[in-house]
């Protein structure tokens, strides 16, 4: 990877994956695996597990952007990452649903974000 920079991988809502697409940041890596996850209906809860964990892995991935609804469904998978100083999960909600107050490691705490966020 000398000479190159880290990715951006995204697992959302069509919408969201797709915005982030449309501005560049979808690649396949040697592997021939993407840096993204659409997540529908259908999609399964190991399937979202297994690719968070797969994105954590591969050294190509500096920032993992998690809508806000994904998050809270393998919340027990981000709880359990401890490393979020050096690579941090965020969780954007999606256009679709109602904003609410972040819960990732990194901003769960009280004064933990600096400056503090508010949700509109």
């Amino acid at each position: 990877m000398a000479g190159r920079g880290k990715l951006i991988a995204v697992m959302g809502d069509e919408d969201t994956v797709t915005g982030f697409l449309l501005g560049g940041v979808g690649e396949l890596n040697k592997h021939r695996k993407p840096n993204f996850l659409v997540v529908e209906k259908d999609t399964s809860l190991t399937e979202i597990e297994e690719t968070f964990r797969s994105f954590l892995s591969r050294e190509d991935i500096g920032i993992i952007l998690i809508n806000q609804f994904i998050a809270e469904l393998i919340r027990h998978v981000l709880d359990a990452h401890t490393p979020l100083a050096a690579r941090r999960a965020g969780d954007p909600p999606p256009r679709s649903t109602p904003t609410t107050p972040p819960r990732t490691p990194s901003c769960a705490a009280p004064g933990a974000c600096s400056p503090p966020r508010t949700c509109a």
